[in-house]
C-alpha cells in the first residue's frame, strides 16, 4: 500500500503541496499571529504589572505618612479618561498614572469636575513637583519642568493639608 505524500510531482517537474499541508501551515501561522498579539496587548495593558489598583505611601518631611488608595491608569485609554467627568473623589483616593518611561507630563482639566491637586513622581520615587488646586473644566497645560514617570491626582487642597512637598519619598505598592 502506498502513502499519500504531502507534496505530489506534476507532469511538468513541479512539485505540488498538498491541501493538508497548506491547510496546517496557515493553522500554524495563525495561531502564532494571535498569540504574538496577545502578549503585545498584556505589555501595553500591564506596565510594571499594575492592574486595577495600587496603594501610595507618601512620607512628608514635615509628619505623618500619607496613604492613599489610587486606582491605576496604566493603559492609554485609562489615561485619556482620568478623573473626566467625576463629581468626587473620596478623601483619601486619588488615580496613579503609571507611565512606561520618564518623560514631561502634561495634563489639563477639561470635563474634569472637581479641583485636584497632581503629584509628579519620578522614577526614584521621590516627589519631583506639584500642581496645586488645578482649576476645574480648564484647558490651560499643567505639568512641571522635571521629568516624572508616575503622577497621582487627589483632591486640591490635599497637599497642602497634609504638608506633601517637593523631594517628600513615595512607596507605591500595586497589585499584581
Amino acid at each position: 500500500m502506498k502513502k499519500k505524500s504531502l507534496i505530489n510531482s506534476c507532469s511538468h517537474g513541479w512539485s505540488a503541496i498538498s491541501p493538508e499541508l497548506v491547510r496546517a501551515a496557515v493553522l500554524v501561522f495563525v495561531g502564532l499571529a494571535l498569540a504574538c498579539a496577545k502578549c503585545s496587548d498584556q505589555a501595553k495593558q500591564e506596565p510594571e504589572s499594575f492592574a486595577g489598583n495600587a496603594v501610595v505611601l507618601i512620607f512628608p518631611q514635615s509628619g505623618k505618612t500619607v496613604k492613599v488608595a489610587a486606582e491605576v491608569a496604566a493603559t492609554e485609554e485609562q489615561q485619556r479618561q482620568g478623573l473626566m467627568f467625576r463629581t468626587e473623589l473620596g478623601e483619601n483616593n486619588g488615580m496613579l498614572f503609571v507611565f512606561p518611561y520618564s518623560s514631561h507630563h502634561e495634563f489639563w482639566m477639561k470635563n474634569t469636575l472637581i479641583p485636584l491637586d497632581m503629584i509628579f513622581i519620578g522614577e526614584e520615587l521621590k516627589i519631583k513637583g506639584l500642581v496645586e488646586n488645578a482649576r476645574p473644566e480648564s484647558t490651560d497645560t499643567l505639568g512641571i519642568s522635571d521629568p516624572s514617570k508616575y503622577v497621582l491626582e487627589v483632591n486640591g487642597g490635599f497637599c497642602h493639608e497634609r504638608g506633601i512637598q517637593s523631594g517628600d519619598s513615595v512607596k507605591i505598592l500595586g497589585t499584581k
